[in-house]
């Protein structure tokens, strides 16, 4: 659908004060029959677009994997392909996720870099010293227990108790050391990253990460908060995909100049090793009547109905002052009766 379409909606008096009235309803600080209480001067149809771009990204690189190689047959003939041509299921709609593909070709057979090609490498217990410090006399050479006292008597004949004495020991251990537990005092371990082969299979992994972007712009003439105003329920007035670029929308000044503004913002941040897979634009437009009204004897305010599920934004609406009244007092009456609870 690449054309826009709108439909003009009305709103009479009637209709208004019906509204009006419905929400002065739903909040316990709003004068009731708000709609029947007002007079209203007059009611104009404005509308707020909301244009929303969505965009696929791709973002391609390599990265090396590393296996103990134990004399197995490796891919190492024929053309490496190139990343960027290798095939790869794109998303089917907007989301985020990521796919490894291994690169055919790109095995190869390189020594073992941890170890230096020697299947053993030092022990990262004891760096290779082939002992560590005591656990029991934490590399002191002595271990320390407390040990209570008999009570005794003093010269008034009265039993005393006195403090407890620190008492050292010679520990089992060598100087506070102790065999490695990890490598028995052989100071060399065999190499994780070889499995003690020396040599290892490297590979080469293509990682794709598919990310979307979903930016939004309002156009909105009124005084309705752009996000309480997208809230409202209307109609698409612009669905496009896929999507290349303004030129392919007939649309006014106003809404090519957004779209062009969503275009400028989703640009890849790093053109070299990202693309775009797929754009879609969205143009939802939402109803606003603006009503002027009068309320006994104040100046004009006004008052603004969007969507058409007919929410409402009255920011200078009447309050219901006998129960703000109310409440003030029996937040009053509250506070004192806390106040006397509390000095008894």
């Amino acid at each position: 659908m690449g054309e826009s379409k709108a439909t003009t909606f009305s709103m009479s008096n009637e209709n208004a004060r019906g509204v009006l009235n419905a929400w002065s309803k739903t909040g316990f600080f709003r004068a009731r029959n708000f709609g029947d209480r007002i007079r209203i001067e007059g009611i104009s149809s404005v509308a707020c677009r909301e244009i929303r771009l969505r965009v696929q990204y791709e973002d391609r690189s390599l990265k090396e994997v590393k296996t103990a190689f134990h004399g197995e047959a490796i891919d190492d003939v024929g053309v490496r392909a190139d990343p960027q041509e290798i095939p790869v299921e794109p998303p089917t709609d907007c989301e985020d996720r990521t796919v490894e593909v291994e690169v055919p070709h790109s095995e190869r057979v390189e020594g073992c870099s941890s170890c230096g090609g020697a299947g053993r490498s030092n022990c990262r217990m004891c760096q290779g010293v082939g002992r560590t410090a005591c656990h029991s006399c934490h590399g002191s050479g002595w271990r320390s227990h407390i040990e209570a006292q008999p009570p005794v008597r003093n010269r008034e004949g009265r039993m005393t108790f006195p403090p407890p004495k620190t008492v050292r020991l010679r520990c089992s251990c060598f100087g506070g050391q102790t065999q490695c537990s990890v490598c028995r005092g052989q100071k060399k371990v065999t190499c994780s990253s070889c499995e003690g082969m020396g040599r290892v299979k490297v590979s080469n992994l293509l990682v794709v990460t598919f990310s979307a972007s979903n930016k939004v712009c309002v156009l909105n003439p009124t005084s309705v908060p752009d996000d309480m105003a997208c809230l409202g329920e209307g109609e698409m007035e612009l669905e496009k995909r896929p999507f290349s670029g303004p030129a392919e929308l007939a649309v006014d000044a106003d809404l090519q100049a957004a779209v062009e503004g969503l275009l400028e913002r989703t640009r890849p941040k790093n053109e070299a090793t990202s693309r775009i897979l797929s754009r879609m634009v969205t143009v939802k437009r939402v109803p606003i009547w603006q009503v002027t009204y009068a309320f006994s004897s104040s100046d004009n305010r006004k008052a603004w109905i969007f969507g058409t599920d007919h929410r409402v934004f009255a920011p200078r609406a009447p309050r219901a002052w006998g129960r703000v009244f109310a409440v003030f007092v029996a937040g009053l009456i509250f506070l004192g009766i806390v106040a006397l609870l509390l000095t008894h």
